[in-house]
């Protein structure tokens, strides 16, 4: 069972443009959105594009291993901003169906892609490509957050020195200090 779901993810991986117009067609058919829906799935898809934009900035295709940028945080930037995008999408549609049907898609499409993409990044790249798939996640970058998120401390910044600590108590000073 298992690897019959591998094959189709392969080749809905494989063939992943035209599955996208068909299930953009379907979510158009589906979809029932409002002002609201759309109001709150528009952010969703402006991050996306965003997160895309900002990582096709660091790609050098076939040149060098892209490890800068967005890829410091996680392998597949873009994958990362197409997901949100397509929520973003699935949010305007207001129709739970497409919710469960993006998940399901998506995860079968870029889980086949992204093990294409590694074992051919790893053919070219070699031991800089183990070091990075060791260093970064694959996506998202959700414990790479976590450590950010690990390293603040509020105590630490409860220490530290103060305006009052640098040049003494205002209060302490008297009209003839001035």
């Amino acid at each position: 069972m298992k690897n019959r779901i591998g094959e189709v993810g392969t080749i809905l991986g494989r063939n992943r443009i035209v599955v996208s117009l068909l299930i953009g067609g379907a979510f158009w058919f589906l979809s029932k959105p409002t002002f609201l829906s759309i109001a709150v799935g528009v952010p969703f898809v402006l991050l996306g594009e965003a997160i895309r934009i900002w990582s096709s900035g660091y790609i050098r295709k076939n040149e060098e291993l892209a490890t800068t940028g967005p890829y410091a945080l996680t392998r597949n930037p873009l994958y990362l901003g197409n997901g949100i995008m397509g929520f973003g999408f699935v949010l305007m549609g207001r129709d739970l169906s497409l919710i469960f049907f993006f998940f399901v898609f998506f995860t079968l499409i870029y889980r086949s892609t992204i093990q294409r993409e590694e074992a051919r990044l790893s053919a070219k790249f070699g031991e800089r490509f183990a070091e990075y798939v060791a260093a970064v996640p694959r996506f998202p970058p959700l414990d790479r957050l976590e450590k950010v998120r690990n390293r603040f401390r509020l105590e630490t910044g409860a220490e530290a020195p103060r305006a009052s600590d640098l040049v003494g108590d205002p209060s302490s000073f008297a009209a003839d200090d001035l």
